[in-house]
């Protein structure tokens, strides 16, 4: 199978509306979890568990850029939404203490 081949199938998935729905929802969930840990009761309480559906989303965004990488290459670069979502998927892998936490919400 030439690589050429698979970089399309690869950009067919990573575009279809499937994929597009799901990381709608992710971004959507991952909003709310955000959201439930500013909360310092329910941080208390469910800590582990929005920790661990925050990491779970994040590992699923960077797999997705990855794949675009993979699919563009340097086309990658051409999309500011592309770009919008390196940087907020780079700044998320940062500590989240400090003024960068405040981006993460984005």
């Amino acid at each position: 199978m030439p690589v050429l081949f698979l970089e399309k199938k690869v950009a067919e998935l990573i575009e279809s509306k499937f994929a597009t729905l799901g990381i709608t929802v992710l971004i959507l969930i991952n909003a709310v979890t955000l959201g439930l840990e500013t909360n310092n009761e329910l941080s208390a309480q469910f800590g582990n568990v929005l920790n661990w559906i925050d990491r779970t989303i994040l590992i699923i965004f960077s797999i997705e850029i990855a794949l675009k990488f993979y699919a563009y290459r340097l086309g990658f670069f051409s999309s500011g939404w592309n770009i919008f979502d390196l940087l907020i998927v780079a700044i998320a892998w940062m500590p989240t203490n400090g003024a960068l936490s405040v981006l993460r919400t984005l």
